[in-house]
């Protein structure tokens, strides 16, 4: 598989804090995989995401996307390629949920939005149906829950198209069943050839479906590799502490982690050798 997205060497600090900082990181973003980015609040998933759509120029190194710098890409150019979901937006004007994802395929426009072409209408369209949002895409967006705002904006980042898809907590605000669509969408997506990224809390999900994991921590990265090289008691059993439990799912040949609410002090289960997940042949 061939790297779409390319950071090389990057860093990246803010002025306010001297805690937390990103040094020297080398990361491919490849064709055809999903990458999950998992760890704390404050960790720097959201930071790592923006400096991976070209919203932050990193201090040092470089972020190429099909080769080039990133920040010699045109904006409308860089748009129709990398289509990012933040955590929040915020809309300026009262509208519909479906003009909000309308407003995702203004980067393909050459003259303006006037209402599109019949490639943009179905694009709407298909995107609003893989985010389970099409019977939300009359009503105002401001009227919508936090779980039904999210699926409009993912139908948007999903509308918007391009080769690489960058999100940041798309499943927050969403029940399980609409969890676990999405990320069988996002799946979905990479075995189609792109390039997809997610920064995530759940470990089970991003275990469940991602091809590779990140995990960081105060911007500097603990582990990377496949779920069961990385999510295991020995990688990632520190850093998420005493009162979670890593061992193998009962059903599925991937990692797995619970909470713990009894004596943290107790022996850990996890680290026993049967606890590690078993990869089957053939898994996708």
């Amino acid at each position: 598989m061939s790297a779409r997205l390319c950071l090389e060497a990057v860093g990246f600090a803010y002025e306010a804090t001297t805690s937390w900082r990103l040094e020297d990181l080398d990361l491919d973003l490849e064709c055809g995989q999903l990458l999950a980015l998992l760890g704390a609040n404050g960790s720097g998933k959201s930071t790592l995401l923006r400096l991976m759509a070209g919203l932050l120029p990193p201090s040092t190194g470089r972020v190429r996307l099909e080769g080039t710098d990133l920040a010699r890409w045109r904006r409308e150019e860089r748009a129709r390629r990398i289509a990012f979901l933040p955590q929040r937006v915020r809309a300026l004007y009262r509208c519909r949920a479906r003009e909000v994802v309308e407003l995702a395929r203004h980067p393909h426009q050459v003259s303006g939005w006037n209402g599109g072409q019949r490639a943009d209408q179905e694009a709407i369209d298909r995107a609003l149906d893989e985010a389970d949002a099409r019977a939300l895409a009359d009503r105002d967006f401001d009227t919508l829950s936090g779980g039904e705002r999210q699926r409009v904006l993912l139908a948007a980042a999903l509308a918007q198209g391009g080769e690489v898809l960058l999100l940041d907590e798309p499943t927050a605000a969403l029940d399980l069943p609409h969890q676990v669509d999405i990320f069988r969408l996002l799946r979905s997506r990479a075995r189609q050839g792109r390039a997809v990224a997610v920064a995530t809390h759940d470990w089970n999900l991003a275990a469940a479906t991602a091809d590779r994991v990140l995990v960081i921590e105060a911007g500097r990265p603990v582990a990377i590799g496949t779920p069961a090289e990385v999510i295991r008691p020995e990688t990632v059993g520190k850093l998420l502490g005493p009162s979670v439990w890593i061992g193998a799912h009962p059903l599925e040949s991937t990692p797995c982690v619970l909470p713990r609410l009894g004596d943290s002090s107790a022996t850990d289960a996890a680290s026993a050798p049967d606890s590690r997940p078993r990869r089957e042949e053939g898994r996708s």
